[in-house]
């Protein structure tokens, strides 16, 4: 059965980052900017393809990247999803995950 929903959405968020090495130690909060749209072509998926800005405040470790990627959810129940995403920036650097999410 499908429901083809789909509800554009707009996310930030604050992130923090360290980068250790021998001698040196730097960190940096930044932010995030995303934008998207969730469809919903199955009643337990939805898909989410987005574009992403972050940057980082003093920019000794987070430089401003531009990124883009997709996002897919799978409903198990009520309580449990599987989710997997894959992600490319403006640097040609990319990258798949795969998880579980706990809905409460």
């Amino acid at each position: 059965m499908t429901n083809q929903e789909s509800k554009p959405y707009a996310r930030v968020g604050l992130v923090w980052a360290e980068a250790k090495g021998s001698g040196f130690s730097e960190d940096d909060i930044g932010y995030i900017a995303e934008a998207g749209v969730e469809i919903q072509p199955l009643t337990a998926l939805t898909v989410a393809p987005y574009v992403r800005w972050t940057d980082g405040l003093d920019n000794d470790v987070i430089d401003g990247t531009f990124s883009g990627g997709a996002l897919a959810d799978y409903a198990l129940n009520a309580s449990w999803s599987v989710q997997s995403r894959a992600e490319l920036d403006d640097d040609s650097e990319g990258g798949i995950s795969f998880g579980a999410r706990l809905h409460f």
